[in-house]
């Protein structure tokens, strides 16, 4: 018999539905904006999960469900409260990944000084001890220096400044987050260049020597940013450019042949 027979029940109080709905509609839709900060959340989100409470506060007494609208609207406002939680985490995510993007162009951090992209068979942080079947990007942030470039930045464009708490905040409740690693080796940079002690060396020469200091960081699904939030770090040389053009024009030239001779089996 399956559920049909529970469509059939519903769609027999049809005309008592669209008599009542707009006017039931208007009323839950103070009641909720009562119970939540409106002005704070997303005008589409809320109203959404006004709809569906309507519609129940229409219904559950001709229908006699189990469930009374108080109960209804308690778990109705949760849900808004916590659904808009979620929305503004993944925006202030993304406005800290554009920052970083930002950040790296204009010179104000430094791969293998501030942040790096190691491609790792295994990983073991604070939260995971994981091997990987193929080797996986991870993102790994120096978050201190981040986080100063980021608030300068931040000034600079007149934009409201997130707290160093708040940052790390967000940055560990992602879901690409991997945990904290104890010590990995970087670069130190001062005045926009790698910082060197020289050494003697033969024939009366010395040479520079870049320094190095091990600190911890935090770790990154890098690929999950990527897809997620259009997160792109990675450079290239001008020479393994122009061989990646070359690959994917030879792609390009395969797809279209393909598609004005398709293979028949």
């Amino acid at each position: 018999m399956g559920l049909q027979h529970l469509t059939m029940e519903i769609l027999s109080h049809r005309q008592m539905f669209v008599n009542s709905f707009y006017e039931t509609y208007n009323d839950v839709t103070n009641d909720v904006y009562d119970n939540i900060d409106g002005a704070q959340v997303e005008d589409r989100l809320w109203r959404n999960w006004v709809i569906l409470l309507a519609s129940y506060k229409t219904l559950y007494r001709t229908l006699e469900l189990p469930f009374g609208y108080e109960e209804m609207k308690d778990l109705v406002v949760k849900g808004i409260k916590r659904q808009n939680a979620e929305v503004l985490s993944s925006n202030e995510l993304g406005n800290l990944w554009n920052a970083m993007i930002y950040l790296h162009e204009e010179g104000m951090i430094f791969a293998d000084a501030d942040f790096k992209i190691r491609y790792v068979k295994s990983l073991k942080t604070d939260l995971v001890n994981r091997e990987f079947k193929h080797e996986t990007p991870v993102l790994m942030i120096r978050l201190t220096h981040f986080i100063g470039q980021y608030k300068r930045m931040a000034k600079q464009q007149g934009e409201t400044v997130m707290s160093k708490d708040s940052i790390r905040y967000y940055l560990t409740t992602c879901t690409a987050y991997l945990g904290q690693k104890a010590s990995e080796r970087w670069k130190e940079y001062q005045d926009g260049k790698p910082k060197v002690v020289f050494r003697p060396a033969e024939n009366n020469q010395v040479k520079a020597i870049e320094i190095s200091k091990f600190d911890r960081c935090m770790c990154f699904d890098y690929q999950q940013l990527r897809d997620k939030f259009d997160l792109n770090l990675e450079t290239v040389t001008g020479d393994t450019a122009d061989e990646m053009e070359r690959e994917m024009e030879r792609k390009e030239r395969e797809e279209e042949e393909n598609r004005r001779n398709p293979r028949i089996f």
